[in-house]
């Protein structure tokens, strides 16, 4: 008994859940207007994140907050619920929709779109990778966003 009790600790060690909350200074959808605004005001990308805060995932929570990371300050940056509904989703830009679905995106969250003010341009399209690959594609992602944005 004594092992199993043991064992089904262990098992449950890995399997954490990874719940995390999206930091205040990332716009939600629902506030999608206001952020557009602000960014073609303030002449700044707008940087979509499509992914789950209540993914019992550890990694998608990592590398959303990573992506959050990497883009603070110097863009504006918008949350998209992967389970966001029908009507919801068709608020988006449509080269946004188009990034999220397109092969370059993956199939696992986060999946990030960079795109410029006028809505029109996409920049880039980081997909979800595992390990020290992710941060190499945020700073590229990064470094194409301000030469694009020039």
């Amino acid at each position: 008994m004594r092992n199993a009790i043991l064992l089904l600790v262990f098992i449950f060690s890995f399997n954490v859940y990874a719940e995390f909350e999206m930091p205040k200074k990332v716009r939600n959808i629902k506030d999608l207007d206001t952020a557009i605004s602000e960014a073609q005001s303030k002449k700044k990308a707008l940087v979509f994140i499509l992914t789950n805060e209540a993914s019992p995932n550890k990694m998608t929570a990592k590398q959303s907050l990573a992506a959050v990371d990497a883009f603070d300050n110097v863009a504006i940056i918008v949350y998209v619920p992967i389970f966001s509904n029908k009507a919801t989703y068709q608020k988006l830009p449509a080269k946004v929709r188009e990034a999220f679905s397109s092969a370059d995106a993956g199939r696992r969250i986060p999946i990030v779109a960079i795109i410029k003010p006028d809505l029109e341009t996409i920049i880039e399209i980081i997909p979800f990778d595992v390990g020290k690959d992710y941060e190499k594609l945020l700073d590229q992602a990064k470094k194409d966003m301000f030469k694009a944005m020039k």
